[in-house]
């Protein structure tokens, strides 16, 4: 819907109302925009736009340029819709991954950590998620876990802290079966 004019959107916003009430007449399913696309092949095909010999696999064939440009509009009109509607908002405040600064050696580096992990790790140091004491105190647990096994070399730090964090988190029961799993490998 992008790049459209406001009244090329209020046009199609009415044509996709007027395919979903054809769908709920006809009892058809729009569950995917390929369906919205076929109920409109049907529509056109009823108002006698598209001819009764046209199949719906030559009408929105990409080279059909007689049919495709309208019903192929639909598709990704609803596309982009459906993909709007789908995106669950995001709690406020919280990122993909959290960033962390923290001194390897002698050079600082950033690493992430999973937001639910930071989250249990806070709560494990007895601090309110999401505060700046917590972003703080699960900070300095990351440099301490990074100082505590000195290898200014490492690469793929995040992982590793993510798993060491995972490690903390888990019961030492979990951990007993884990270790006795690696061995048999």
């Amino acid at each position: 819907m992008k790049g459209r004019s406001k009244q090329e959107k209020e046009e199609l916003q009415k044509l996709i109302a007027r395919i979903e009430m054809y769908a709920s007449e006809h009892d058809s399913i729009l569950s995917k925009p390929s369906d919205y696309q076929k109920v409109l092949f049907q529509m056109l095909q009823e108002e006698g736009t598209i001819p009764k010999g046209v199949t719906y696999a030559r009408a929105a064939d990409k080279h059909s340029l007689t049919y495709m440009p309208i019903i192929h509009t639909v598709y990704y009109s609803i596309r982009h819709i459906k993909k709007k509607e789908m995106q669950l908002p995001r709690p406020r405040g919280t990122a993909r991954y959290k960033t962390h600064h923290v001194r390897l050696g002698t050079r600082e580096t950033t690493v992430s950590i999973h937001p639910v992990l930071e989250i249990m790790l806070s709560l494990h140091l007895d601090t309110q998620p999401g505060t700046p004491p917590a972003r703080k105190a699960v900070r300095e647990w990351l440099q301490h876990r990074l100082d505590q096994h000195g290898d200014p070399g490492r690469i793929a730090v995040s992982h590793w802290l993510q798993g060491a964090v995972v490690e903390v988190l888990v019961s030492s029961d979990l951990k007993r079966k884990y270790d006795e799993w690696l061995l048999e490998e």
